[in-house]
């Protein structure tokens, strides 16, 4: 655990992976029923959390994609504007 989050961001990432936890154990549980084999129902809940974790950290990165290419779109219409003032 990260000690320099603050304890409101510690709570929110202890839930977030609690949560995770649980759709992945309910997910293999059911599957644990539905097909009545011990080691499917494992290998389902083993996938649900990797999928999950691997989703989020493509989410993520697609997050900080987007807040560069903001920064860039800026940067080019800020010097969009001042390219005329400097050509004259």
């Amino acid at each position: 655990m990260d000690t320099s989050l603050t304890p409101e961001e510690r709570v929110a990432a202890i839930g977030e992976r609690v949560g995770r936890a649980g759709v992945s154990t309910a997910t293999g549980k059911a599957l644990m029923v539905a097909t009545g084999t011990w080691w499917i129902g494992l290998v389902g809940g083993v996938a649900t959390h990797w999928l999950a974790s691997n989703g989020r950290a493509k989410r993520a990165q697609l997050n900080q994609l987007e807040a560069m290419l903001g920064t860039l779109k800026s940067v080019d219409q800020r010097e969009q504007r001042l390219l005329p003032k400097l050509v004259v």
